[in-house]
């Protein structure tokens, strides 16, 4: 469990798209958007989030669905929960040598 648990962490950390994406979803869990509608939600181009979204979608925090002939994306809260879960846990397993401290101020 604990690979599983670093690689998702891992892939959850490696940009900052990825964050403002994470960011967006969380704090407005009834989003069903379009990626060119989330880019330009978050001032960037569609272009810039496809890679981001793939992990995202692949990990299940985002899905996607079929509306009409759109194709959008949303939460999917149950996963996103799971997700968090396992990311605390994780964090918390770890030893202190293991553990990065952000500098404060």
């Amino acid at each position: 469990m604990k690979e599983d648990s670093s690689k998702l962490v891992e892939t959850l950390l490696s940009s900052d798209l990825k964050a403002d994406l994470l960011t967006l979803f969380r704090k407005n869990p009834g989003i069903i958007d379009t990626v060119e509608g989330i880019s330009s939600r978050l001032g960037t181009t569609a272009d810039s989030l496809l890679s981001d979204l793939k992990d995202l979608t692949d990990i299940g925090i985002l899905s996607t669905k079929k509306v009409g002939k759109l194709e959008v994306v949303y939460l999917n809260r149950k996963r996103d929960r799971e997700v968090q879960q396992i990311v605390a846990v994780h964090f918390q397993s770890l030893k202190p040598d293991e553990q990065t401290l952000l500098p404060v101020g």
